[in-house]
Formats: structure tokens, C-alpha cells, sequence
């Protein structure tokens, strides 16, 4: 049976980009002046929310909002490390190729996220996207229902330890990209249903399923 949505994380998984995204978290800590995490800290947590930045000494009475707008105005100093993946597109144009709707999901806030499509020109490739997705769950569910696929024929490629959660939860079959940003062993244990090092992999994973 053949998956009929492909859904897609943005930043660690198509974006080679954790220079990126580790600069942007070090420069919002250090506007506040509190040290930043290291990179492997970053890479071990589970979700970078505010709630992480606290955990991690930032001042409480910094608000939600001051921490995002920090991050996004800090992030322009740090695009020119972010690169697409070599296979990424190619990827993307197998999905279409097998009929597929082909869907980015991303925790990344979406005027940023909005911002790093365009200029990449990755847009177009997307039937439909959705940033600022804390709760990836829900995003997959409301993705499902749009394209009215069931979850059996849904998959997630995702590069955290939140993204195999969620996808395991919504009952699609989870696709952890170890290359990305969580450490390899993080994913590991969440047991996905499949582990690729690169994305061309995944063609090999669709062409297996496209037998059964």
C-alpha cells in the first residue's frame, strides 16, 4: 500500500542549517547576558521553546515574544550557512512523482519560516505548509484531514525527538533523519518506524512499501 501525504520537517532535515539555528539561540542568550548552552546541549533538548530557554538560566520576565523576535533578528547574521540538502529536492519530486501530496511541517516560527522558504525558493515544491507548529500532533491531524488521507498512508521525516512522538502518536509512520539536529542516539530510542542518514533513503523505503 502506498503513502498518499508526505509531510516534512523544515530546519535540520531538508535545511542543513544547525549553525544556523545554534547561532541564533547563542545570540539571544547572549543579548540577555546569560550564558549560552553549548551545541550538544541544543542538540539533546527536546524542543527549544521558551521553557527550554528558562530551563537554561534565561530571565523569566522575558516574554515569549521578546525571546522569538530576538531569535529572528539574530538569524540573518547566520543564512549563509544554511544550505538545502544535497537530495532534498530530488526527495520531494519522488514523492510528487508517486502521486504523493508533499506537505512541510515546521516548530520554526512561521514569519521566519515564511522568510527562509521563499529565499531558498522552496515554496513552490509544497502543497501546503505550516510553521509555529509547537504541538505537531495537531498539525498533523488538521494535515490529514485537509488531504483526506488516513494515517496508514502518512508519513513524517523529522530530525527530533518531538517529531517521532508526535508522528508515533498520530498513528503515521515515523521517519527519523539522524543527520539533523537531535543526537542520533536520542532518536534511536523512540523506537521510529525507520532511521535514514540521508533523504535519497527514504526513495528506498517508498519503492519497498510501493511492493506490498
Amino acid at each position: 500500500m502506498e503513502y498518499r501525504l508526505a509531510m516534512f520537517d523544515l530546519n535540520g532535515t531538508l535545511l542543513d542549517d544547525v549553525g544556523v539555528i545554534y547561532g541564533g539561540v547563542s545570540s539571544v542568550f547572549k543579548k540577555y547576558r546569560v550564558e549560552p548552552p553549548t551545541l550538544r546541549e541544543m542538540r539533546m533538548a527536546e524542543h527549544i521553546d521558551h521553557e527550554w530557554y528558562r530551563q537554561h538560566g534565561f530571565p523569566k520576565n522575558v516574554t515569549d515574544k521578546e525571546i522569538i523576535d530576538a531569535f529572528n533578528e539574530a538569524v540573518p547574521a547566520y543564512s549563509h550557512l544554511r544550505k538545502i540538502r544535497k537530495d532534498a529536492l530530488s526527495v520531494i519530486k519522488g514523492c510528487r512523482q508517486r502521486k504523493m501530496k508533499v506537505v512541510m511541517v515546521s516548530a520554526l516560527n512561521t514569519p521566519l519560516m515564511t522568510l527562509v522558504m521563499k529565499g531558498m525558493g522552496l515554496r513552490p515544491y509544497f502543497d501546503d505548509v505550516r510553521g509555529s507548529a509547537g504541538d505537531k500532533y495537531e498539525a498533523f491531524l488538521e494535515m490529514m484531514e485537509k488531504f483526506g488521507t488516513p494515517p496508514e498512508k502518512t508519513f513524517y521525516v523529522g530530525d527530533s525527538v518531538i517529531d517521532v512522538r508526535s508522528s508515533k502518536r498520530a498513528g503515521i509512520t515515523a521517519i527519523a533523519f539522524l543527520s539533523g539536529y537531535s543526537l542520533p542516539e536520542l532518536l534511536i530510542a523512540q523506537k521510529p518506524d525507520f532511521m535514514i542518514k540521508s533523504l535519497s533513503e527514504l526513495l528506498k523505503i517508498l519503492k519497498e512499501r510501493g511492493r506490498e
